[in-house]
């Protein structure tokens, strides 16, 4: 995680040789013409080029999941304090996260291993400081028209694209998800629900989830009609409007906690942050179907890439293209907590 991004670009000059087979009188010495070589213009070296969503090569089997351990080109040093947190992927390609003090936006780019530079475009080289933002309680989500919503726990505002923000909207959010469409987004304030909307400005108003929402201790859209909830009981899917409750289909035993709820390719990501995180796939229709043991794997991909003082924790999941994820977590190492993120394929 220390690490930074190098590139080494070989090049190899070949020389053509020509020789004739007719016996002939010994040639007379001859000056060689002088030749001008055009310049050619080079390819781009691969490592250079930011990838649109899903771009990322070959896919694993279905139901299969591979790990990948990324490549920054600087370190995501929080000392002391959380050093990443929230992350989501941006519809341009573009992802962005949230770090001590700071969101942070980074291009993919085109190699066989996972790499991500500064998105020199955003806000300042790549860095949009927020003085005080505590990466542990940041919340982002965006959708497929270009927005981003950003949340701190006291006021929310969206980007488009890298244009600067819209003016802050007070709101003690806990969590932010975004309709797919561009429309809206919607936020859990304490126990109730609101939705955020505005074209220049922001505003918000109470979504109707009838008498019960006042007890909402979780609430994601799972799709563009299509809310996963938690009240004082076990989670559900309802429509909008709370109508149509549908409780999730899980195996007795599961532990099936979880802090973040993605749309996914085959239907919902849940995930369970922390030490020993995991990721619960299930089908539209909250059928269970399969859980990602992702904290272990990370911790065995760190024990030979960059060993660290003890268990990684998890801190955040992206949105799911085409079956690809983006994950966040935070190791330490000498007594500072740094940042990482590790690209996931098969979801």
């Amino acid at each position: 995680m220390r690490s930074r991004l190098c590139s080494l670009t070989l090049m190899l000059a070949l020389l053509g040789c020509g020789s004739s087979s007719e016996p002939a009188t010994e040639p007379e010495p001859t000056e060689p013409e002088p030749t001008e070589s055009e310049p050619t213009e080079s390819e781009p070296s691969d490592v250079e080029v930011p990838l649109p969503p899903g771009s990322v090569g070959a896919l694993p089997e279905e139901g299969e999941t591979e790990f990948l351990l990324c490549t920054l080109d600087a370190p995501i040093d929080g000392g002391e304090r959380p050093a990443i947190g929230a992350i989501d992927w941006r519809s341009d390609g573009v992802l962005v996260l949230a770090s001590d003090g700071a969101l942070r936006a980074l291009e993919i780019l085109r190699s066989r291993d996972c790499r991500l530079r500064a998105h020199q475009a955003f806000a300042e080289s790549g860095t949009w400081v927020r003085e005080g933002l505590d990466a542990s309680t940041a919340q982002l989500a965006a959708d497929h028209a270009g927005h981003l919503y950003f949340g701190d726990g006291t006021s929310v505002v969206r980007f488009t694209g890298d244009t600067l923000p819209t003016s802050p909207l007070a709101l003690r959010t806990a969590q932010l998800s975004a309709h797919s469409g561009g429309d809206f987004a919607l936020a859990r304030v304490g126990h109730t629900l609101v939705r955020i909307s505005g074209d220049d400005a922001l505003n918000h108003a109470p979504e109707p989830l009838g008498l019960r929402a006042r007890d909402l201790m979780f609430a994601s859209l799972v799709g563009d009609g299509t809310l996963l909830i938690a009240r004082r009981g076990p989670a559900e899917l309802v429509a909008l409007d709370g109508s149509a409750p549908h409780p999730l289909a899980l195996p007795d035993g599961l532990d099936a906690t979880f802090h973040f709820a993605r749309p996914a390719t085959s239907g919902i990501a849940l995930l369970r942050t922390g030490e020993h995180a995991a990721i619960h796939l299930l089908s539209e229709d909250g059928t269970y179907q399969r859980t990602v043991g992702v904290g272990d794997s990370i911790d065995f991909a760190l024990e030979f890439a960059s060993p660290v003082d003890g268990p990684a924790r998890v801190t955040g999941l992206s949105s799911v293209h085409d079956r690809v994820a983006y994950l966040t977590f935070e190791a330490t190492r000498d007594g500072h907590r740094e940042g990482g993120i590790v690209r996931i394929s098969g979801l």
